[in-house]
């Protein structure tokens, strides 16, 4: 694990599992997913761990991830700053299309909620 910067959030409840986002650098994702979780289950102990690679989440979780997460573990800060400034900038260039299609779903919803009376 030392070469990848890992974030975690958890929500602390009783019954709460682990949820661990990882970016990777590179392309290595396929197996590293597998051999981390492996590798997390022996240490802790516990089965209950989710974990995702940030670096093909949706751009809402990774905004989650960096608003809310608690970071454990950084390679070096300057991946950390460059990789929160791509997502964050990616993040607030598309506001006004979530606006736009929460504002149509809404529309929607609403318009089915009127048929159906």
């Amino acid at each position: 694990m030392s070469e990848y910067d890992n974030i975690y959030t958890n929500k602390n409840r009783e019954n709460s599992d682990l949820d661990i986002a990882i970016y990777l650098e590179g392309e290595r994702e396929s197996f590293v997913k597998l051999e981390i979780l492996d590798e997390l289950v022996s240490i802790l102990q516990r089965e209950d761990i989710d974990i995702v690679i940030l670096n093909n989440a949706d751009i809402e979780l990774q905004f989650q991830v960096i608003k809310y997460g608690k970071v454990i573990y950084m390679k070096d800060l300057l991946t950390k700053v460059l990789y929160e400034s791509k997502v964050m900038s990616y993040y607030m260039d598309m506001e006004h299309f979530r606006n736009v299609q929460y504002k149509i779903g809404h529309e929607k919803f609403l318009k089915l909620f009127k048929d159906i009376e």
